[in-house]
């Protein structure tokens, strides 16, 4: 995965517009499962989520 192999860590946003908590809680785990656990931390994951409910 090209974020895995950049030499410095970069926030990845997951997405725009996320309205449900489960969408959101997909995301974190296909971050943890493809990048690593370590990349869930609030200044390198950011999920764009306005109206979560």
């Amino acid at each position: 995965m090209l974020l895995k192999s950049f030499p410095k860590k970069v926030v990845f946003k997951a997405a725009d517009d996320t309205k449900l908590t489960l969408e959101a809680l997909g995301y974190q785990t296909m971050v943890e499962e493809i990048l690593d656990v370590e990349w869930v931390e609030t200044n390198l994951f950011y999920i764009g989520a306005k109206k979560i409910r």
